[in-house]
């Protein structure tokens, strides 16, 4: 009778350990869904800020260029429009 009730105890252990292992997977399984899904949303966040940084830039550029063009226009007007020292 001893020996019954051991192997049924073992049963049991090994049907605990194996729904434990199962739902142990089917957790971390959910976490991975979970990370995936944040990995991908992540990204779309990355791609449009480097979009955005892309835009900013070739503003920059042009207002650059912009402020340069006027800086050697006014140069070139101050020259024109500049009284003498004796008036």
């Amino acid at each position: 009778m001893p020996r019954i009730r051991v192997t049924v105890t073992l049963i049991r252990l090994l049907h605990a350990e194996a729904t434990m292992t199962e739902q142990r997977f089917v957790d971390i399984e959910t976490k991975l869904a979970h990370h995936e899904h944040l990995v991908l949303e992540l990204n779309d966040v990355i791609t449009k800020q480097q979009e955005k940084i892309m835009r900013l830039e070739s503003m920059y550029d042009s207002i650059v260029e912009r402020v340069r063009s006027l800086a050697e226009v006014g140069s070139t007007d101050s020259n024109v429009n500049e009284v003498p020292p004796h008036y």
